[in-house]
């Protein structure tokens, strides 16, 4: 807030001798204005009122605050905003690791699919016994792929349900930082009405003290 202490002119009293005769009044010298002298009554004229100047700290006193309270929810809005990028990373990693594994599970399916009709021919009496071993790892491995599977339907439901979460949280974060452009921008306005108001004009130093002192 721009200050202009204001100097109050004297008028200074002049002798007066009786005795000295005059028949015309003696004119004073004119008193002419300096080249970049401030005018005092255009000063006067703008000058804030003590309740003008009131006002007009407890709106700066307000503007600082609601500068404050801007700046930390914007830094918890930036954090939040690197944990949700980092959440996002570790899924869109999970999913890629889910795809591999659901393309080795169809894989193997189509192995097992190969070797089931490759054990449903008929096998010469003497192979029967080394069908059977052929027969019972074929088991083994259909009983480890449906494991799988049920792993992976699992895994693949708890990531559907995180990546909801995600989302809504993306969707939460976004508002908040829309909201937090429109505050700024709000509060760009109140500070511009402010210098206007309040910062382009001048006001007595002692008022300033008298406010402060009260608020």
């Amino acid at each position: 807030m721009n200050r202009a202490v204001l100097a109050v002119c004297f008028a200074l009293a002049l002798p007066v001798w009786a005795q000295a005769p005059a028949s015309k009044p003696i004119k004073k010298p004119e008193t002419k204005k300096a080249a970049g002298e401030a005018n005092p009554a255009k000063a006067i004229k703008n000058l804030l009122s003590r309740d003008e100047l009131r006002v007009c700290l407890r709106r700066n006193d307000g503007n600082k605050e609601e500068g404050a309270v801007l700046d930390k929810e914007k830094a918890a809005y930036q954090q939040e905003r690197v944990e949700i990028v980092a959440r996002k990373d570790a899924l869109v990693k999970h999913i890629g690791e889910l795809d591999v594994e659901v393309a080795s599970i169809k894989a193997e399916q189509v192995e097992l699919l190969a070797l089931r009709k490759e054990l449903e021919k008929p096998v010469e009496k003497a192979d029967i016994a080394a069908a059977d071993v052929r027969r019972n790892a074929f088991n083994d491995r259909v009983q480890s792929n449906e494991k799988r599977v049920t792993l992976y339907n699992a895994t693949k439901l708890a990531y559907t349900e995180r990546k909801t979460l995600l989302e809504s949280e993306i969707d939460a974060n976004n508002a908040r930082g829309k909201a937090l452009v429109s505050r700024e921008d709000t509060l760009g306005q109140t500070l511009e009405n402010w210098r206007i108001e309040c910062g382009s004009r001048p006001f007595l130093e002692s008022d300033e003290a008298a406010v402060r002192k009260a608020l």
